[in-house]
């Protein structure tokens, strides 16, 4: 009986999920081109000077970058809120004036291309290390918002928000690193900035992107190149298509 029950027993086996033929060759775990295929990153956002190549280059993926922010900063916003007619002019002819509308716009555009940016809100007479408090800003000086793409600012990795709210371990400041343009080099507070990420990623792919998001280049530049490919190839094809004679005395006979 002791036997009987032993033979019952069962042993786990290595199982796998999916259809597979070994004689045909089909399936994932079978020998054949299609079981080795996977994917691998191909950090596509981490090379800087490529996605700025492609972006002015290829009208697709221009059009990847600038489609969404265009449509979104195009015509602004309309104020609907019971206030003064003249007081609602003069909001508006300030958003027009400080550019508020393009420099939006670019800080979409520079995010969506690099995987990351931020808008820097600048208030005149105010250190830009120190948190915003808005009831401290005079009349006149906010004086617009600057785009800083991801290149030309890095978050201090060594200082977290520690309050609870949706802030919370991000970084608290910013530098920034690209003063050729006679930006200072400022030590910058998370309040004064405006950031967007591209494509957003989980948190161990964060960290190799510096905690930025992914430019939205990146998920469809295999594509792209297939298809270019392709496109160029057809193209090549037009050059080649004239008539070619080649004669072989007697290949008749």
């Amino acid at each position: 009986m002791a036997r009987n029950k032993q033979a019952l027993r069962r042993t786990a086996q290595a199982t796998a999920d999916g259809y597979e033929n070994f004689i045909a060759r089909v399936g994932m775990q079978t020998p054949n081109q299609h079981s080795a295929s996977t994917y691998r990153a191909n950090f596509t956002s981490r090379n800087r000077m490529l996605v700025e190549w492609s972006y002015r280059s290829s009208w697709i993926i221009g059009e990847a970058v600038d489609a969404i922010p265009d449509d979104m900063t195009r015509k602004g916003i309309r104020i609907t809120s019971e206030i003064d007619a003249k007081d609602r002019g003069i909001l508006e002819s300030q958003l027009d004036e400080l550019q508020i509308w393009d420099a939006l716009n670019d800080v979409l555009k520079w995010s969506r291309l690099y995987g990351g940016a931020v808008g820097f809100i600048m208030i005149e007479g105010q250190a830009p290390m120190t948190p915003l408090r808005p009831e401290t800003i005079g009349k006149g000086k906010f004086k617009g918002i600057l785009p800083l793409d991801r290149w030309m600012i890095d978050p201090v990795l060594t200082r977290r928000i520690k309050d609870m709210g949706p802030d919370l371990g991000k970084p608290e400041f910013y530098d920034v690193v690209t003063t050729a343009t006679g930006i200072p080099a400022w030590r910058i507070h998370h309040s004064r900035l405006i950031r967007f990420d591209g494509v957003t990623l989980p948190f161990q792919q964060k960290m190799t992107e510096n905690e930025w998001g992914m430019s939205v280049v990146e998920r469809i530049w295999d594509r792209l190149t297939a298809f270019d490919s392709a496109t160029v190839g057809a193209a090549q094809l037009v050059y080649k298509a004239h008539l070619r004679t080649y004669s072989v005395e007697k290949l008749s006979q």
